[in-house]
């Protein structure tokens, strides 16, 4: 989704300040463990100091927790953990055991329900997991309460093993009597931001937890920015080298790149292909030679304007950005204007250019001529739900894939019965919800007795919650399926899901044949609906993956070909503190494997005119589309 992610280190967290309490040690050989693992394993380097680092959530003075490192060699710019105690202490993976042998430490742990084993090894610093990814969740199961709303389990084809070589990137692991000791940095990286989500900034003093809008005014009291025109060489050759391992191992490869881009918000395939066969460091001497010399700049602003158009111009994929609050720009004007101006590159230039409600000619405007957005191109009440053609057409137009998180859907299911009336009980105001009450109205209101055909309006959708899309793919297509790859590890996955259509709780028969009501051969007792959908370069993520999808489940497109988002959004955070957002390895892609849906999904029927987008919004012309596609079933 085109906005920015907010998410949390689990609870779990927070008391493990409570469990340990370390005294500093400051004498080199003192060793400072935890426990000790076996007679077998040694401290590999012994010149070391244990420091504690105050854990910051909300505010400035909230400290948390206390997160216990190591300093090697004095060099307080890279600072070690031990990978089990992250794992267990940061990351709430339950540690089922771990054992040593000639250098290899092999961790055992729970995550999610399911058990994975991690072999960490000290001679060639490297971090081996058989089962990547099955350590994201295995069973994506959503429920409230005892109630199921979807039920999805992964079916793996292909799982293949993920092995991180931090050696190679010059992170040096270190080897210890109780645990494997690496960089906070790649750890935090590897561990909190990836799998989790979670984004904890590390500025040499003190580790904050960011959402994306706390205001962290001691941020920047720190040695490391006590001048913006000098960055320590150890933070520049840090950074520089984790962003080339993110790339290089987790980046998804969506399908696009500013660099590539075709002059029409979607890219030359030779050109992206070729790409991503490079690692970072090469495909920036190749192709963006201008954003490397910024990201090794020695100095701060120019730095930041380097991650910047990273994120917006480089990936430029949406997916990735970079939208800071202003602490972490230092409250400079000259840096918050630059990353401004950066930030209108790559696909973001044709979103805000197809999308403006200032812009003529384009959806929003065309929305607010019609009277279909206010102002400020928010929907209007009653135009999420509109009849047209006499009441032959239902429209549902939503701009986002919503799921109520307030506890709504857990009051509801406390005393759920199925097929409510939405009128009468309290449903969320959510997505599912919405389709959930268009079915509703269908059946019963006598208003909608007439409708034929369903237009599913997601030409202004940014993408929100998988869940949210399964479900709504569940109802129109029978199948809630969604199909990921990793373009790292070969390994390839879908999601089989159902959901919970007729709102009682459960995921079971009566859903399938809920559904029979509204699609199938038309009859006394299934309305035989026709279902299209109304897309556009506008409709991105989620917006993108529901017509991509549909139509190869036999659902018409029309419109405009979809604006692609292929992939999870991944969390970054840079050795020096800064945080970003990238198009992480799980990608979705076509029910065959065959290719990322970054291209987007064709259209049975175009209606862009031009560079206006006035017959999307024009109900003569939807009216006139739907019955050359539906022919005497409309």
């Amino acid at each position: 989704m085109k906005k920015q992610i907010v998410s949390l280190v689990t609870t779990g967290f927070v008391t493990m300040g409570l469990l340990f309490s370390f005294a500093s040690c400051s004498q080199e050989g003192d060793t400072n463990n935890y426990y000790i693992l076996s007679d077998s394993a040694k401290e590999e380097n012994k010149n070391f100091e244990s420091v504690s680092i105050p854990f910051v959530s909300g505010t400035d003075d909230n400290v948390l927790a206390t997160v216990f490192a190591r300093v090697y060699d004095k060099n307080e710019y890279i600072p070690y953990t031990g990978v089990r105690y992250w794992l267990e202490y940061v990351c709430d993976v339950k540690i089922e055991g771990m054992s040593y042998s000639d250098g290899e430490y092999t961790i055992m742990g729970t995550a999610l329900g399911k058990s994975f084993p991690l072999v960490v090894n000290v001679k060639d610093s490297s971090i081996y997991c058989p089962t990547w990814a099955g350590f994201f969740d295995p069973e994506p199961t959503l429920k409230f309460g005892s109630a199921t709303m979807i039920d999805s389990k992964k079916l793996f084809e292909g799982q293949k093993a993920a092995t991180f070589n931090l050696g190679k990137y010059g992170f040096k692991i270190y080897g210890g009597i109780d645990d494997a000791y690496a960089p906070v940095c790649v750890v935090n990286q590897l561990f909190t931001a990836a799998l989790k989500g979670a984004q904890l900034l590390f500025n040499g003093k003190k580790i904050y937890q960011y959402s994306g809008t706390e205001n962290y005014t001691t941020f920047k009291d720190s040695p490391w920015y006590a001048d913006l025109n000098k960055r320590p060489a150890a933070l520049v050759e840090a950074s520089y080298n984790l962003l080339c391992f993110v790339h290089d191992n987790l980046y998804g490869r969506p399908g696009y790149y500013g660099f590539a881009d075709d002059g029409n918000g979607y890219a030359k395939a030779d050109v992206v292909a070729a790409a991503d066969a490079l690692a970072l460091d090469a495909l920036l001497s190749q192709h963006d030679s201008s954003t490397k010399a910024l990201l090794k700049s020695t100095n701060y602003p120019d730095y930041l304007k380097g991650l910047a158009k990273l994120a917006f111009y480089t990936y430029g994929d949406q997916h990735a950005n970079a939208q800071w609050q202003d602490f972490l720009m230092f409250d400079n004007a000259e840096i918050k204007n630059a990353v401004n101006d950066i930030s209108c590159s790559g696909k973001w230039k044709y979103d805000r250019k197809k999308s403006s409600i200032d812009q003529s000619n384009s959806l929003n405007w065309w929305r607010k001529q019609k009277g279909i957005v206010d102002e400020k191109g928010e929907l209007k009440s009653g135009k999420n739900l509109e009849l047209i053609d006499g009441g032959k057409t239902l429209i549902i137009r939503f701009d986002s894939f919503d799921l109520d998180q307030t506890g709504a859907w857990n009051n509801y299911y406390a005393s759920a019965t199925p097929e409510p009336n939405p009128d009468s009980v309290t449903l969320p105001d959510d997505t599912i919800a919405l389709f959930y009450k268009a079915c509703y109205y269908i059946l019963h209101k006598d208003e909608y007795k007439d409708v034929t055909t369903v237009l599913i309006d997601d030409s202004c959708n940014g993408g929100g919650a998988v869940f949210a899309l399964q479900y709504i793919l569940y109802l129109i297509t029978g199948r809630g399926d969604v199909y990921y790859d990793d373009v790292h590890t070969g390994g390839k996955f879908h999601e089989i899901t159902k959901a919970d259509l007729n709102l009682d709780g459960k995921v079971d028969a009566d859903d399938a044949t809920y559904r029979e009501k509204f699609f199938g051969e038309r009859s006394d007792s299934c309305r035989g609906l026709n279902v299209a959908i109304l897309a556009s370069f506008n409709s991105f993520s989620c917006g993108n993956a529901l017509p991509y999808f549909a139509r190869e489940r036999g659902i018409k497109v029309i419109g405009e070909r979809s604006g692609g988002g292929s992939c999870l959004v991944g969390a970054g955070i840079t050795a020096d503190g800064f945080p970003y957002y990238f198009s992480i390895n799980n990608r979705m892609c076509s029910q065959d494997f065959g290719k990322s849906t970054e291209g987007g999904a064709e259209v049975d029927k175009e209606l862009l005119d031009g560079d206006s987008y006035e017959k999307f919004f024009t109900n003569s012309d939807l009216i006139e589309v739907l019955k050359e596609l539906f022919g005497g079933a409309y």
